[in-house]
């Protein structure tokens, strides 16, 4: 337990409004769930993964602990519950976590520059091989050095020229399938001169942005045959694909005076991999209307509780 003193106004007295993650569909499956899930899971799950969950649980739940706080302005006293400030599953530590990153970035890291939003999917072909971090972060770091190699392309040959950018991983899709891709934050230019770093926008056009897509892939997929993922021959005929499945959309700009746009893309970036509000029970099933309808026209998904299952 912990003790907190503040001083608000009276009309904030009722803008702390305590969670209740108990009475929610999410915590409920959860809870009644996952103890059989972790016990018959086909592979071991993962010790973060379990640590997730577990904090989840206790998340916003005051036998797990609380604060104390008083307001001396208004005489009220509060019982704030603690929060587990993971970002696995729970939705209220995602969201806060999701607000605070894009509000950290626009107002104490990123200048007042034009960013362009740059999004690399990949083809399901080689999303297995992604599962593992060290082959994810090896492409990233090829997703990044080619779009840094347009950048200069397409900008002022300038000494020392360097760009500006941030990542995001995200490895779920819509339909809560395994889909990871990339959102990188990039400022729209090059810094770079002889006395100290200047910036200089870019002139970028849709057929730099189709280079762009074409040298990754080829230096993913060469990645990939080195590693003895698949042969030369297979590498070849992915290359020779019209539709490739790799996918570079760069489309998104912000211009330098549109903060509160640059907040609200990095928020989008930054964003949980689902809403617990889209989920419902219905009896045994759990069912997750889908934020938009899939290429199949599907609107929602539904899974069965492993303690309903019968083998």
């Amino acid at each position: 337990m912990a003790t907190l003193t503040t001083n608000c106004p009276k009309k904030s007295q009722s803008v702390y409004r305590p969670r209740r993650p108990e009475k929610t569909v999410l915590f409920e499956v959860i809870k009644k769930h996952y103890t059989t899930w972790y016990k018959k899971a086909e592979t071991p799950v993962p010790q973060y993964i379990a640590k997730t969950f577990q904090k989840y649980l206790g998340c916003g739940i005051l036998a797990k602990g609380f604060a104390c706080a008083h307001c001396e302005g208004c005489h009220k006293d509060l019982i704030i519950p603690f929060s587990c400030k993971a970002r696995g599953v729970c939705p209220s530590c995602n969201s806060r976590a999701m607000v605070e990153t894009a509000a950290h970035l626009v107002d104490e890291v990123l200048p007042r520059l034009p960013f362009r939003q740059f999004v690399i999917s990949f083809p399901m072909r080689i999303r297995c091989y992604l599962e593992n971090h060290a082959t994810l972060q090896t492409v990233l770091k090829i997703v990044v050095d080619e779009i840094r190699k347009t950048l200069l392309a397409c900008s002022p040959d300038l000494p020392n020229s360097q760009i500006g950018a941030i990542s995001f991983i995200q490895h779920f899709g819509n339909t809560l399938n395994y889909h990871p891709h990339f959102h990188l934050i990039v400022a729209d230019g090059i810094f770079g001169g002889v006395e100290g770093l200047q910036f200089h926008e870019a002139l970028l056009t849709q057929d730099d942005i189709t280079d762009t897509q074409e040298s990754i892939q080829k230096r993913v997929l060469a990645y990939f045959c080195k590693r003895g993922f698949f042969d030369k021959e297979e590498m070849a005929k992915m290359l020779s694909y019209e539709n490739s499945g790799f996918s570079l959309d760069a489309k998104v700009k912000i211009q330098a005076f549109d903060k509160d746009g640059l907040e609200r893309l990095i928020r989008y970036c930054a964003r949980p991999p689902f809403k617990s509000e889209n989920i419902r029970l219905n009896g045994p099933w759990v069912h997750y209307r889908l934020p938009k309808p899939c290429h199949t026209g599907k609107t929602f998904i539904q899974l069965l509780c492993c303690a309903q299952h019968k083998s």
